[in-house]
């Protein structure tokens, strides 16, 4: 359960805050901050993949136990 907010919650607000502060920092960055926009949005591909997974997983453990 503790799983499943740390991917479906904490993790994309931890991305998207981070967009934030990467957004405000590529005035005096702007090289540098590149960078950690990739990394962030391969972070949230990452997360969408395993939500995605995570998903169809329990779709279907959940249909076999009816």
């Amino acid at each position: 359960m503790l799983e499943d907010w740390i991917w479906h919650a904490a993790l994309p607000l931890i991305a998207y805050a981070s967009l934030l502060i990467v957004g405000i920092a590529t005035f005096s960055h702007p090289a540098g901050a590149l960078y950690l926009v990739g990394a962030i949005a391969l972070l949230l591909l990452f997360d969408g993949i395993h939500n995605a997974w995570d998903a169809v997983v329990w779709m279907s453990v959940r249909r076999g136990k009816r």
